[in-house]
């Protein structure tokens, strides 16, 4: 595995009031493009910052070339330290000290429209039990397109969603979901909000999705697989902590929820992590990998959960990249972006920026 991008002197140039890219690119005498490069090369997140969206209220440093004229109060360092995991080169998370609440953005681009989701969410430790993690997930009002959603509108599924939060959640040692503690205090904060979706939507449609959704609350196997349909879970609860050996890479399936109704396609990934950590001193994974779903197009454009009409292959590709905290292995970051091609042309785009909020 090359590590020769990763020797890169730099030095970190703290943020003032009114920075700009432009102002910078001025300062230092580079183009935008050349700052955004530099920077999203060694920050470990692919798209900290861009020419088109500017520099998000997460980042409080940017990483320059150590050859631009230098503040004399900023360090420069050589990025080449090497990450230092367990036996068997194990990423092994720390649960007992998670508490950590994110920032998430997602943009869903289909050949209509593009939409975008933001929202926070919180994953905090409760108990450990003799091999599992109790944890509780919240998950924070939901904007779609910097607006609450209208239950007159198409985010039918976000209402029906509403009600999961808070989850109490049992996770293995891999950081996989496996199971759900409080189904009959979930089911009852569903009973207080189903009268008002009642009201609003009365359509044959709606009421036939309000009916399935009353009876997965019931359910505490329907309720592990309603966290699955949020992307950012999913990813999360993906199952990143495990023994990569000496190749730093091993093989993983993971499940994407495009559609809110049907189940989730299945991407065959690989987990790889870079040897060296990154100008954060954080260990850095990647998930590369394809559609791997036995399903048809005309299977999902049906709604279908298996396999059933013969038809055109589902095609797609999935690039995710994690930041880890290098003293507990918690998650810092996850950024990427996951396609679907039915019948050989694109039909919806996932792209995830999720941040932790200090």
């Amino acid at each position: 595995m090359s590590t020769a991008n990763t020797k890169k002197t730099y030095y970190t140039y703290t943020l003032k009031a009114n920075d700009s890219l432009n102002t910078l690119a001025q300062k230092f005498s580079l183009s935008v493009n050349e700052i955004c490069k530099f920077h999203n090369e060694l920050s470990g997140s692919k798209k900290n910052i861009s020419a088109a969206n500017g520099i998000p209220f997460h980042v409080s440093k940017i990483f320059l070339p150590a050859t631009v004229k230098n503040n004399k109060q900023e360090k420069t360092f050589t990025k080449s330290t090497p990450i230092n995991l367990t036996n068997q080169n194990s990423l092994r998370c720390n649960f007992n000290v998670l508490n950590h609440n994110y920032g998430i953005v997602i943009f869903i681009n289909t050949q209509k429209e593009t939409k975008r989701i933001h929202y926070t969410a919180a994953v905090n430790y409760e108990k450990e039990y003799d091999y599992t993690y109790e944890f509780v997930l919240k998950k924070n009002e939901v904007y779609v397109d910097y607006k609450i959603p209208n239950l007159l509108a198409e985010d039918f599924a976000i209402s029906l969603a509403k009600p999961l939060y808070p989850i109490h959640t049992k996770i293995n040692k891999k950081g996989k979901l496996i199971g759900v503690t409080n189904q009959q205090e979930i089911f009852k904060r569903w009973e207080k909000a189903k009268p008002k979706i009642l009201n609003y939507f009365k359509s044959p449609f709606a009421n036939e999705q309000i009916q399935i959704a009353n009876k997965a609350y019931q359910s505490t196997i329907a309720i592990e697989k309603a966290i699955q349909r949020d992307v950012f879970f999913t990813l999360y609860f993906s199952g990143v902590y495990n023994k990569y050996l000496s190749k730093l890479e091993i093989s993983n399936t993971v499940n994407i929820p495009f559609y809110p109704f049907i189940t989730a396609i299945q991407y065959q990934v690989k987990q790889t992590i870079q040897p060296f950590l990154n100008a954060n001193n954080n260990i850095v994974m990647q998930q590369l990998g394809a559609v791997c779903d036995k399903r048809s197009s005309k299977d999902i454009e049906q709604n279908k959960d298996q396999p059933y009409f013969k038809g055109t292959p589902l095609e797609g590709n999935l690039d995710v990249t994690y930041e880890f905290c290098n003293k507990n292995y918690t998650i810092k970051s996850i950024i990427g972006t996951i396609t679907l091609v039915l019948n050989k042309k694109l039909d919806k785009k996932i792209t995830i920026e999720a941040y932790h909020l200090t």
